[in-house]
């Protein structure tokens, strides 16, 4: 009964009242931090709305378990690592020659580089050359690869020139 009469007069002291009302206080403040961490975090890793909230609500309900939990399931990349990654992806891949999208000088529409006309607008973009074969840009007044002239060009006309034609006729 001695040992527990001094366990009681020692929890009665103010230094044992003072160490056990500063690891409370600590352990809140770890608590709390440990929320905002979590919260911070998830938002940088996911977009979802429901990933987040239930990522924050369960580390304020358990806190160790929801960080655990946390640190097991939570996305490997934050978004904007995932951002870099898909701009350095694409500009790889454009370096690399895959990516072969490229305009319609008249509609503006996405056409693949081995295209001879738009399929949108049917304006002539490329032209085959009739003695080797290679594909080059109607612009071109001579093929680039063997030098031969194109047999007949069309004269091409545009708005401005339709419109210039018919100023001009009136």
């Amino acid at each position: 009964m001695e040992i527990i009469d001094k366990l009681i007069a020692l929890s009665e002291s103010p230094f044992v009242d003072i160490a056990i009302k500063g690891s409370l206080i600590y352990l809140a403040a770890l608590w709390f931090a440990m929320v905002v961490w979590v919260a911070r975090d998830i938002i940088h890793r996911s977009n979802n709305i429901l990933f987040q909230v239930s990522m924050i609500l369960l580390n304020l309900v358990m806190p160790v378990f929801g960080l655990i939990l946390y640190m097991i399931i939570r996305p490997s990349k934050t978004l904007l690592e995932k951002y870099y990654d898909e701009m350095e992806y694409s500009f790889l891949s454009e370096q690399a020659g895959e990516h072969q999208d490229e305009n319609c000088p008249r509609c503006e529409k996405k056409v693949s580089q081995d295209f001879l006309y738009c399929p949108s607008c049917t304006e002539q973009i490329r032209n085959s050359c009739w003695s080797c074969s290679h594909i080059y840009l109607h612009e071109y007044l001579v093929c680039p690869y063997c030098g031969k002239k194109e047999k007949s060009r069309p004269l091409k006309t545009t708005k401005k020139t339709e419109e210039l034609v018919e100023t001009v006729k009136k």
